[in-house]
């Protein structure tokens, strides 16, 4: 089961800045493109360890890049907007 604080040093890896750039990358287009995108979609384009994907956006949260803006069902589908950072 995904555990945000097990999968957050991972993120801290090369092989996971190497994701969390590319997911930040898809992020800022997504968001200049039409403001808010699903979680899906910011992961297009990006290989590797789907929880890892989960944890570079949580970190995105963490640090105010984004912010959640519905939590409606699979997590897949939650919506992010631009955060406060």
């Amino acid at each position: 089961m995904y555990d945000y604080q097990t999968e957050k040093p991972k993120v801290f890896t090369e092989g996971g800045v190497k994701m969390l750039l590319q997911i930040r990358e898809n992020v800022d287009r997504l968001l200049k493109s039409s403001g808010a995108f699903m979680e899906h979609y910011a992961h297009q384009g990006v290989t590797g360890d789907s929880w890892q994907m989960i944890a570079c956006l949580d970190y995105l949260c963490e640090v105010g890049v984004i912010s959640k803006a519905s939590e409606v069902g699979a997590r897949q589908h939650t919506i992010y907007r631009k955060g406060q950072d």
